[in-house]
């Protein structure tokens, strides 16, 4: 699925509609990293990232929403999420492959880069434009979150009553108003590999976010993949945190921000929708 593990469920529909739908869903998601993946070098991110300083740059409609969210977001969340973390994030990995740590002036000079404040956005021609020279923006921790937004409408339109979608640990789920048994969904524990716990949830996005699966190693010890874009720093403090939300984009992007503060509650407020269902403290190894 476009690159993404994917795993699609649903009632309502035939198996040949299921099929199809299934078909739609692919090439939905293989567009959208087309656009949104800093991987992929003539993606719509990549264009961004390498022209963004020197003149304005034209975005898709799917890209410019999750922008001007990832923006809003930022300012709620006191900038624990930030999407101008690439430069950080790229500098970790460098120091990664070569086995070494960071000095403190690099870390200094690359947090210069960094704050979504940095970002120009023309809500009327919907283009983008970076404010200093050296920002990159990454849509990493909101765009597969909004991929399985756009995924679980495109199941209900195709006449699902009853729709789950996991893309890579994003959860969205859809029960029509006659459904009468909820999901239940399970909150997994890296600690034992397994499930902690079950919740019921009819409708709404669940998302575990931690430095379990993904991290960089130096020296033999291991660090979250997950920066924090006050200190530059990589995330301390949280092992693992399981969040539920209206929608997989706002669950994607505050778990991160949650798991890169390394509090719960975080030093920001939450938003009213927003429910923490686990939060387990911890340092990699």
């Amino acid at each position: 699925m476009g690159g993404i593990l994917t795993e699609i469920k649903g009632s309502g529909i035939n198996k040949t509609q299921f099929q199809s739908m299934c078909l739609e869903i692919e090439n939905l998601y293989d567009k959208l990293e087309d656009q949104f993946s800093d991987y992929r070098e003539n993606s719509i991110v990549s264009q961004v990232n390498r022209d963004g300083y020197n003149k304005w740059v034209s975005l898709p409609d799917e890209t410019y929403y999750v922008i001007s969210n990832a923006i809003n977001i930022a300012e709620k969340s006191n900038h624990y999420f930030d999407i101008t973390v690439l430069p950080l994030v790229l500098m970790w990995k460098k120091h990664a492959r070569a086995n070494t740590f960071p000095e403190t002036q690099e870390i200094k000079d690359t947090l210069d880069k960094i704050s979504s404040n940095y970002i120009f956005l023309n809500p009327s021609e919907k283009k983008i434009r970076f404010k200093k020279k050296g920002v990159k923006i990454d849509l990493g921790a909101i765009a597969k979150g909004y991929m399985t937004d756009l995924a679980i409408s495109l199941m209900i339109k195709r006449g699902l009553k009853r729709a789950l979608i996991n893309s890579g640990g994003n959860i969205v789920v859809y029960s029509a108003a006659e459904i009468s048994e909820p999901f239940n969904l399970g909150i997994y524990n890296p600690d034992e590999n397994g499930v902690q716990a079950t919740i019921e949830i009819f409708n709404g996005a669940l998302v575990t976010s931690g430095n379990y699966n993904r991290y960089f190693e130096i020296k033999e010890k291991k660090y979250s993949h997950i920066i924090d874009p006050h200190t530059g720093y990589t995330s301390k403090g949280c092992h693992s945190v399981t969040i539920q939300a209206e929608t997989g984009m706002m669950a994607d992007a505050y778990s991160t921000a949650i798991c890169s503060s390394g509090e719960n509650p975080p030093p920001f407020k939450l938003p009213q929708e927003i429910k923490v269902h686990q939060f387990m403290k911890g340092e990699m190894n």
